[in-house]
Formats: C-alpha cells, structure tokens, sequence
C-alpha cells in the first residue's frame, strides 16, 4: 500500500529559492504574453472600427439606419475601455509583486515591468476617447 501523503522526490529537493526563481520565470512569462495579447487585441479592436466608421461617413447619406452600424464599435471599444482601466491597478500590482519576488532572490535585477501599466493607461484613454467619439456621431447623425 502507498501512503497518500509521502511527497514526490521532485517536492523534497525543492528550496525557497527554487519556488522564487519559478515564480520569477512565470511572472516575466506572464508579462510578455500580457503586453503581446494587449497589443494584438487592440490591432484587431481599432481595425474592426476603422473598417465600420469608415463605411458609415462614406454612406450615411444614402441609408439612415446605417448610424446603427456605429454600435458594434461602441461597445467594443467601451468594453475594451473598462478591461484596460480596471487592468491598470492589476498590472502594478503585478508589477510590484515581481519586485518583492526579485528582493527576495537577492541576485536577479527586476525585469521592467513599466511597459504594461503605461500601455494600459494610454489604451484606456484611447479606447475612452473613441467610444464617446462614436457615441457623438451617432447623436449627429441620427438627427
């Protein structure tokens, strides 16, 4: 009979230092794959409203229903507004759990982490900006 609680031989040897260079490895993973995803969501989020809009100003003027076209941008844009404002208190969090990872390894400089914060913060505004943008075209040219 086995005994449910021995521990693995690969559990046995693991040391604090192991766990932290570990949790260093993934949490740099983890930020790449962030900063790619964000950079690719948001490629696919502005091309999808520039192929929209820019159907919409060039025909308004011969189909008044077309301003309803306005809302699928809309709401992409401001759903992807409030991922990114909420992700901006998440990504420094992740940021600043990584340092006290590094602190705690002693020899390894933190990897910069800076990037992700700043991309959500420009990408909240953008998003923000464009989803109030198309909410007045749609006021304007509803009437």
């Amino acid at each position: 009979m086995t005994e449910p609680h021995t521990r693995s031989p690969e559990s046995q040897t693991k040391t604090p230092e192991g766990t932290l260079l570990k949790r260093y490895e993934k949490e740099v993973e983890l930020y790449k794959f962030y900063l790619e995803i964000s950079v690719k969501c948001s490629l696919f989020a502005f091309g999808i409203t520039g192929a929209l809009a820019s159907y919409f100003f060039a025909n308004h003027e011969q189909n008044r229903f077309l301003v309803w076209s306005l809302m699928l941008p809309v709401v992409l844009n401001g759903g992807f507004f409030v991922l990114f404002f909420s992700s901006i208190l998440a990504s420094t969090k992740m940021m600043n759990d990584h340092k006290m990872t590094c602190e705690g390894l002693n020899a390894l400089e933190p990897f910069d982490m800076n990037p992700l914060p700043a991309l959500c913060k420009i990408l909240s505004c953008m998003y923000g900006l464009v989803t109030i943008g198309l909410l007045a075209a749609m006021v304007i040219y509803a009437i």
